[in-house]
């Protein structure tokens, strides 16, 4: 075993999460935490048996790791990593050269920090006191390289923001791990940056002595984690891989045209699939009945639930089934592949009116939140509506209790997508969240008889955490009952 300890100096860890510059990473990534020890190793000199012990280090497993667990709504529990207050602040850029015109006194002033321009900067950060964190190789053996580890750990200062201080040891009896490695099947937590085979090399390339060939250091690769001992996390049928497009161009959309899009997007990859592929993208078996079976859904990926939303469509994803084989999932992406345009990379979705929107595939480092996966995917005890969730079964006109039946129905659609029923359920005809029109603001889903089946909103509570998609009701496949998981602040 070999264990790699640290404590934050100041109680508080700085750091940048990669994919939103305002909030803090946690827990630290060990790409980050690899990075720290290639910096030590260039401060102090660049020895070669230094490098060797990094060289050896980035081919080992990914670490298990030691940190507090995150617990934003808990108000100051020991042993908790809490979010610390992050204001915008203005920050004076690097010194310039000076103006080129005007008296050299002038020259001189614009040198000084308040004749700079000044850009915004955040300093995200969570207080862990004094805990002790820690990467841990629990297979490792690096007693060759123990102590070229070990000096490097010493010159170690700080972990994320130069202010993040830190001091560094190897330790020989860690702290037990708090998210481990997850493997296939394995519940999924967080997606963490880690060393790898040729890791050093490309830092070394990207630093160039810090001369003017310095690049941005890439992302590395990357590793899914769960936390030990976490609670049992339910999935549905339809808790699957969601793949993104975002709109590149044309015509903007909003929620309420979400049918339109959705079904002209189901068109376009219909015609361009195989037969594997077709089946999973229509619904439909190649003799023409419905499947029984949950496949692919089209979901809108919108602008809401933040201050000034407005419901506008940043994307769409495709849906796909928890258990879909990696056969079929492959025929669905190369379907996407093949409709794409091969000069732009683009795919065109012309609508019924003559217009057309363009899209593309997110592959972008930090794209919006709404067209994340993790946006739609996470686990969450409480869960509303985006889209309004189409009931099954019409209220009777005289049911004594009407909104009962309503509850029911929505209880009932949980089961049939493989959810349990919800501890709670609110229903409503306006949307808990910014940006999304009411259930009268969409266009209504006839059944087989031509009548309009009603559509409401709701606020769903489950008594254990429920991962993502969310996808409920009638017109689920079609981008309708789209739920959207709520944080224990939003919750509350």
């Amino acid at each position: 075993m070999l264990a790699l300890a640290w404590q934050y100096l100041t109680g508080r860890a700085v750091a940048a999460d990669l994919s939103d510059r305002t909030e803090p990473e946690w827990p630290p990534h060990p790409d980050r935490v690899f990075q720290a020890l290639v910096a030590a190793w260039g401060e102090r000199g660049c020895a070669p048996d230094e490098k060797a012990a990094l060289a050896w280090l980035e081919k080992q497993a990914p670490p298990d790791i030691v940190a507090p667990r995150v617990d934003d709504a808990d108000g100051g529990s020991p042993g908790l990593a809490l979010k610390a207050a992050s204001p915008k602040v203005y920050v004076p850029v690097n010194d310039t050269a000076g103006s080129q015109r005007g008296p050299y006194v002038e020259k001189n002033l614009s040198l000084l920090p308040a004749h700079r321009v000044r850009k915004e900067r955040y300093f995200p950060a969570r207080f862990v006191g004094d805990a002790v964190c820690a990467l841990v190789w629990p297979d490792a053996d690096g007693a060759s390289h123990r102590a070229a580890l070990e000096r490097l750990a010493g010159a170690v200062t700080y972990i994320g923001h130069s202010s993040s201080l830190v001091r560094a040891w190897f330790d020989d009896s860690p702290p037990p791990p708090v998210w481990t490695p997850a493997g296939v099947g394995d519940v999924v937590d967080v997606r963490l940056r880690v060393p790898e085979a040729g890791r050093l090399e490309g830092l070394v390339r990207a630093f160039a002595d810090g001369g003017a060939g310095w690049t941005r250091p890439t992302v590395g690769a990357w590793q899914s984690y769960g936390i030990v001992g976490a609670e049992e996390i339910l999935a549905g049928a339809m808790s699957g891989r969601l793949i993104v497009l975002r709109r590149v161009a044309g015509v903007v959309l909003s929620l309420g045209q979400t049918l339109s899009l959705t079904m002209a997007l189901r068109s376009v990859l219909l015609r361009r699939s195989a037969d594997g592929a077709r089946v999973l993208l229509s619904g439909h078996a190649p003799g023409g009945e419905a499947l029984t079976v949950p496949h692919a859904a089209y979901v809108p990926l919108p602008f809401v639930g933040a201050p000034y939303a407005d419901g506008h469509l940043l994307g769409f994803g495709i849906v796909l089934p928890r258990d879909v084989t990696t056969t079929d999932e492959t025929s669905v992406l190369a379907a996407i592949a093949d409709a794409l345009n091969r000069e732009t990379d683009t795919l065109e979705i012309p609508l019924s009116d003559g217009r057309c929107c363009v899209f593309g595939l997110e592959g972008r480092i930090a794209p919006p939140m709404a067209l994340r996966a993790a946006t739609w995917a996470a686990a969450a005890r409480v869960w509303t509506t985006v889209t309004p969730i189409v009931l099954d079964r019409q209220p009777p006109r005289r049911h004594p209790d009407r909104d009962a039946f309503v509850r029911d129905e929505l209880a009932g659609a949980c089961e049939r997508v493989g959810l349990p029923r919800p501890a709670e359920i609110v229903v409503s005809d306006v949307a808990w969240l910014e940006g999304v029109p009411p259930a009268s603001g969409f266009p209504p889903l006839p059944n087989k008889l031509g009548i309009n089946r009603r559509h409401v909103h709701a606020r769903l509570r489950f008594a254990s955490p429920v991962r993502g998609p969310v996808l409920l009701g009638a017109g689920r496949y079609r981008g309708l009952g789209l739920c959207k998981p709520l944080s224990r602040e939003e919750a509350s």
